[in-house]
């Protein structure tokens, strides 16, 4: 038996009951609810949280720029205050890049632009450093846009 399959064991035998059909759930559930909550703490955030999914959207939308489609703008929109690519950059900090962004988004109607607005929001609301000058002149640039569209802050 190798070093893995003794920790399996031995795990086996702590969290299973003697009977095979017993299991910790059966047994402990306040204890299974608890691993199943630390389990959830330290996993990598899904949905629109991800920052896999973040870094895709704001890829797409600079190689694709006004033809980016609605669900990787809408990622571009959460990933708009945050360096997402291997130089560091932030679309925040580009004026081009943002103007581009925000007139596509103005593009969108329904849904898809209420989503890209939340995004934008939420980017609004967690920029990294507020006090850079080129991320300053965005996030100010940003805040109008938003109070254009109706959002509030």
């Amino acid at each position: 038996m190798n070093d893995l399959e003794i920790l399996r064991e031995q795990l086996r035998r702590r969290f299973v009951a003697v009977r095979s059909s017993t299991s910790l759930a059966q047994t402990e559930p306040a204890l299974l609810a608890r691993l199943s909550a630390a389990r959830q703490g330290l996993a990598a955030p899904r949905g629109r949280f991800s920052d896999a999914r973040i870094a895709q959207g704001v890829m797409a939308f600079r190689i694709a720029g006004a033809n980016t489609t609605y669900p990787e703008l809408k990622y571009a929109c959460y990933g708009v205050a945050r360096p997402m690519d291997w130089e560091g950059r932030i679309l925040l900090a580009e004026p081009r890049q943002l103007e581009l962004l925000l007139a596509t988004v103005r593009t969108q109607h329904g849904r898809p632009r209420a989503a890209c607005c939340r995004g934008l929001l939420a980017a609004v609301a967690g920029a990294i450093d507020q006090t850079a000058s080129p991320q300053q002149a965005g996030l100010i640039r940003l805040r109008n846009f938003l109070q254009e569209m109706g959002e509030t802050q």
